[in-house]
C-alpha cells in the first residue's frame, strides 16, 4: 500500500492509505466521486510492508 495526501478545495489535507489514490479514499469511506472533488493528491510514500 502507498500513502497519499490528498487536498481538498477547502483547504484541509488528509493523509491516507491505500492500493490506489481511489482505494485509499474507498478505504475512508468516501464515495465514487470523491476524487473528483479534490483540488489534487499525491503520492507520499510507495508500497510498504
Amino acid at each position: 500500500m502507498s500513502l497519499y495526501e490528498f487536498h481538498w478545495r477547502n483547504g484541509v489535507s488528509e493523509e491516507l492509505y491505500g492500493d490506489s489514490a481511489a482505494d485509499a479514499l474507498v478505504r475512508a469511506g468516501y464515495g465514487s466521486g470523491a476524487l473528483a472533488a479534490l483540488d489534487y493528491y499525491e503520492e507520499k510514500r510507495g508500497a510498504s510492508q
